[in-house]
């Protein structure tokens, strides 16, 4: 059926099947048709769950279509995020919008919310305007009729205004920014900008996300999908029923219902250790032995964790056995609180180094001005930004005459003026110092060496690139990270991170209920439809990341574990005992272990499984 897809010349297609069915491969089979057919690359558009399914897309292409050289490299394969920042970046959407698609990360938005509780809104009520906003944003529902006249409508333009003076947008709205863009007038030159489109996993993707797909399609539009796999990506709302009724809602859809495939030996495993320690122990020693056993290229191999503590320690341990591990897909967001100076080395950092690459970058300014107060100097920007508007200032111009009035007559043109001047001018300074920095001397000038948030983009750089090219590399990497193009590489991900990939083998760490499911699905203080929609949405997400291992998937999970990490790290504790002074917690081997290939496999204990290879 897969060469049916890939010859299929109707315009609109749906690829429906389950985890590893082949809807990837069809569509990489699909590209390579067109190729071979003559169609240039550049009018051939991929979208894929991320920039790691991007990469892994890329790599399949060009090995199907190994004999037509170059022109797979000129196919557009990205991430839906990636595609509308595409979209907006035309001077025509940004004149529409009066904004560049320059995306907050987690970091930014921080300083925009406190900015947002100036107008007297609780933290509780802002959060959930916003989460209405998203949800909004996400269907694709024009303002005018979602925007409430009174608080709400106040929130909202405040909220614009306060994008459009940083000239910046939020990631849930840039989809809807592309909709809107895309049936306005303006953006009759950009609509059908591509004859063949085509969409992996398209159940993940919202309502507007959707939408933005069939506008941008010509010739032929094919999505795959599965409606009962739905992967949570953490940026916008996904809405299934778009794929359900795909061809309900359309005429003349050509369906294809590929059946599940089974993969010939795999081999399923569910190994169970004492403690946590004596798991990612002994786990890491297993998956040596089968690396090695069975010749594995390790960029093959995929460990699924929990958590960023569980993946810290078995980052450690697998460097231990002599493996190199890309975690790249982890490290998708700046940690720390920017109100604590002891706590924001990263944001410093990555502050400093927008800084260097654009000296009028009003985002960074913003968040050069706010580190280390307990409020992020709010008050004192709500106030530059009026004082620059009565003067028709940019927010940067007024920086700049605010801090010469300040040097120069030691009076504040405004209230707490020194507060943000003060911060600009020590900024200013360490531009002067450092402009024209390069490579690792650029990242040693900004404090990013030796942070772990920067080994991606340490260990990504030759070394010569300038502040631009660096700053462009480490928004990628805390936005929409990539694996090490190295293929001696173990992958180290969550579930969620490994959409539209596939390996040889995959190891499940701390598979115990807590983490493979969250304990939110447990939590007695939260409503049964809370509980049941995260179980859900974990079993989605836990279950498909499994069935990416073609050759063998094991699940190790623990049985008790000290009763402070069990509470710190969120696990679902059943009883505490004492043992040897000690506070002991034990737990549950995951739930969601009951279901798939697991029950067939049986559990072996650790002890018995190193035994067995010689390494107890």
């Amino acid at each position: 059926m897969i060469d049916a897809i890939a010859s299929c010349d109707d315009r609109i297609v749906k690829v429906d099947g389950p985890v590893r069915s082949g809807k990837t491969e069809a569509l990489v089979r699909r590209c390579a048709t067109l190729l071979e057919q003559g169609v240039e690359g550049r009018d051939i558009l991929v979208e894929t769950s991320s920039a790691r399914a991007a990469q892994a897309f890329r790599t399949r292409l060009e090995s199907a279509s190994q004999h037509l050289g170059a022109a797979c490299l000129d196919v557009r394969v990205q991430s839906m995020t990636s595609i509308c920042v595409d979209v907006l970046s035309a001077a025509e959407a940004q004149s529409l919008t009066g904004r560049a698609p320059y995306l907050l990360n987690h970091a930014e938005y921080t300083f925009l919310l406190e900015d947002l509780k100036t107008t007297g809104q609780q933290a509780r009520r802002l959060r959930s305007m916003l989460a209405h906003m998203r949800s909004s944003w996400a269907l694709a529902i024009p303002e005018s009729k979602w925007v409430a006249a009174g608080e709400e409508e106040v929130i909202y333009s405040f909220l614009i205004s306060q994008l459009e003076s940083r000239n910046a947008m939020l990631p849930e709205e840039v989809a809807f920014r592309c909709v809107t863009y895309l049936e306005s007038d303006a953006g009759q030159e950009a609509r059908h900008a591509f004859s063949y489109v085509l969409a992996d996993d398209y159940q993940n993707l919202s309502a507007a996300e959707q939408k933005t797909l069939c506008l941008l399609a010509g010739t032929q539009l094919v999505v795959t999908g599965c409606s009962s796999a739905v992967v949570e990506r953490g940026i916008t709302d996904a809405y299934p029923d778009g794929f359900t009724e795909f061809d309900l809602v359309r005429r003349n859809v050509t369906v294809f219902q590929l059946p599940e495939r089974k993969t010939a030996g795999l081999e399923c495993q569910v190994v169970k250790w004492k403690t946590p320690e004596e798991e990612i122990d002994g786990a890491t020693k297993y998956l040596r032995v089968i690396a090695d056993r069975d010749e594995l290229q390790e960029s093959r191999i995929c460990v699924l964790v929990p958590n960023r503590q569980w993946a810290k320690a078995a980052r450690t341990v697998l460097k231990k056995r002599g493996f190199k591990v890309s975690d790249a897909a982890l490290n998708n967001g700046l940690r720390g609180d920017p109100r604590d100076t002891a706590h924001c080395n990263a944001i410093v950092a990555y502050t400093k180094l927008a800084l260097l690459a654009d000296d009028h970058n009003i985002v960074a300014w913003r968040s050069a001005c706010g580190i280390g107060n307990h409020l992020t100097n709010s008050d004192a920007w709500m106030r530059l930004v009026e004082w620059g508007g009565e003067r028709d200032l940019t927010l940067y111009d007024a920086l700049a005459e605010a801090s010469a009035i300040v040097r120069n007559s030691s009076v504040e043109p405004f209230l707490r003026a020194r507060a943000l001047t003060e911060p600009f001018d020590e900024y200013r300074s360490f531009i002067k110092a450092n402009r024209g920095r390069k490579g690792f001397s650029l990242l040693a000038a900004c404090g990013a060496e030796n942070l772990s948030e920067f080994t991606p983009l340490n260990d990504m750089v030759a070394g010569d690139e300038d502040a631009a090219t660096m700053f462009a590399l480490a928004r990628s990497i805390f936005s929409d990270p990539v694996f090490a193009e190295s293929q001696q590489s173990v992958r180290l991900a969550t579930p969620e991170n490994v959409a539209g990939l596939e390996f040889d083998v995959v190891f499940a760490l701390g598979c115990v209920d807590g983490f493979f499911p969250r304990r939110e699905a447990f939590e007695v203080v939260s409503t049964d439809e809370e509980r049941a929609r995260v179980l859900e949405a974990d079993r989605c997400a836990f279950s498909a990341a499994v069935a990416k291992g073609t050759r063998m998937v094991v699940a190790s999970y623990f049985a008790k574990a000290d009763l402070e990490l069990a509470e710190r790290t969120k696990m679902q504790v059943t009883r505490v005992r004492s043992e040897h002074e000690k506070r002991i917690a034990l737990v549950r081997p995951s739930c969601l272990l009951e279901e798939g290939p697991f029950p067939a496999a049986g559990v072996c204990s650790g002890e018995q499984v190193l035994a067995n290879l010689q390494l107890g």
